[in-house]
């Protein structure tokens, strides 16, 4: 198997199916829970009060992962954190 960069997988490590996780907050647990997800694979949204001030988080998560209100991410998510 080709070795991907992380942040940009298609497919999660874990050969499960790809969820859309939508993460209420983006401090220090769930941006790190998060970015996490996302280098395994799984399409991430970020919900703050400030989606503008996420962009380092979402650097960090890579390909997949975006930034949106909370209301958004409980929206986008088949599951909810």
């Amino acid at each position: 198997m080709a070795m991907r960069p992380p942040g940009l997988l298609r497919e999660p490590h874990h050969g499960g199916h790809v969820m859309n996780i939508g993460m209420i907050g983006a401090g220090n647990i769930a941006g790190t829970v998060g970015v996490l997800w996302a280098a395994s694979g799984h399409a991430i949204r970020f919900g703050a009060r400030h989606p503008e001030q996420l962009g380092p988080l979402l650097a960090r998560a890579g390909h997949g992962a975006t930034a949106g209100t909370p209301e958004e991410a409980a929206s986008f998510g088949e599951v909810v954190r």
